[in-house]
């Protein structure tokens, strides 16, 4: 299965190394199968004192990189930086909050390699949770995830490929650091990672002749398709009631809901039209936030759930918009731009009536998660 030129940019921005995307900024991760350990402008954020954002306000964590290796930051829904929560020699990124929002899970390579390391939400207690990976990296099309008991943190190994898709292993690792589990023995294309809602079981989808969604039981390590027939498309995570599963074709670049209430039917959402890509669900299940693009505009778009009430944010905006995020309370999206080869960090309200700048250099380098 081929994609098309969002993804075909991801992929790009994935593999290229953390001090290449700062100068381009700038002129615009073979594990033991178990193992344990001990547990409106833009602006630059201060690194001490660590300011924080007024108690209430909404905010995210994401991964920049401005003067030096990146660091974890606070983004607050006024378009400010508002705390920075690592400062350390390494590259730190892709942080995740736990489903309480009292930790933070992230990627560094600040012992020399990359590690899976938590913290809390304020920046304190940084401990590392395993470095018995083959590496730790994310990107929008493998995050890294909590379950939703918070009991595990799901991600891929990655194993980059010469001139072709990186391949990858999926493990799970224990939010004490007690235990981390490779779930799969054999390198796989996948992507779509996804957890069950009972926290026993993840998805992914693996690339091939025949793509298809999988399960894998963490405890068997059992895997098989999650249909009786193939599903070639990508997971983007359940409704709310667990019904519905959200799907996306790389391919086609169209997006259908799985309903199990009906047996598996496939119910096909009619989107913009075009190529429509990465979406996700509002936290209460009622919109779903997802990349458009009709001809050279790429653009973020909104709509009900059940397909209706399309929705252009960034129609005419002059720039190429990508991976947007939805705040828990709905009112706020979180996206990339990319122009004239500078990368800037927005947010905009879901109505469209007010966009910010956040960052005005490469802001979101590999993910962005809001508090819950």
């Amino acid at each position: 299965m081929k994609f098309r030129n969002p993804p075909v940019l991801l992929y790009f921005l994935a593999m290229i190394p953390l001090t290449l995307l700062a100068a381009c900024a700038t002129t615009p991760g073979g594990a033991p199968a178990e193992s344990s350990q001990q547990a409106e402008g833009a602006q630059t954020p201060v690194r001490s004192p660590i300011a924080r954002p007024p108690e209430g306000t909404i905010h995210f964590a994401f991964s920049a990189k401005l003067d030096r290796p990146s660091d974890i930051f606070l983004g607050a829904v006024d378009g400010t930086v508002a705390a920075q929560l690592t400062d350390d020699p390494g590259d730190d990124s892709c942080p995740v909050y736990s489903p309480d929002g009292s930790r933070i899970a992230f990627c560094s390579d600040r012992g020399g390699t990359g590690a899976l390391y938590t913290m809390g939400a304020d920046g304190s207690g940084q401990t590392l949770l395993t470095d018995k990976l083959p590496g730790c990296a994310c990107s929008p099309d493998r995050q890294i995830l909590w379950s939703p008991d918070g009991k595990w943190i799901a991600l891929a190994g990655l194993i980059p490929q010469e001139n072709a898709r990186p391949i990858a292993d999926l493990y799970v690792v224990r939010s004490d650091g007690s235990k981390t589990t490779k779930l799969t023995q054999s390198s796989r294309d996948l992507n779509g990672i996804f957890w069950q809602p009972d926290s026993k079981s993840l998805l992914f989808f693996e690339y091939g002749e025949n793509p298809d969604i999988f399960q894998i039981d963490i405890s068997s390590k059992e895997i098989a398709p999650l249909m009786d027939q193939p599903v070639p498309a990508v997971p983007a995570g359940y409704s709310t009631d667990s019904d519905r599963l959200l799907v996306w074709n790389g391919e086609s670049g169209k997006m259908s809901l799985i309903d199990f209430s009906a047996g598996g039917t496939m119910i096909p959402l009619a989107g913009s039209g075009g190529y429509d890509s990465y979406p996700a669900w509002s936290s209460d299940g009622q919109k779903i936030i997802y990349m458009c693009r009709t001809g050279d505009s790429h653009d973020i778009c909104l709509m009900n759930a059940d397909g209706s009430a399309q929705i252009n944010l960034t129609a005419g905006s002059g720039v190429a918009n990508y991976w947007p995020s939805i705040s828990p309370d709905g009112k706020w999206i979180v996206y990339l731009t990319a122009s004239e080869n500078q990368w800037n960090t927005m947010i905009i309200s879901a109505d469209g009536s007010k966009k910010k700048q956040v960052t005005d250099v490469i802001g979101l380098i590999t993910s962005i998660s809001w508090q819950p």
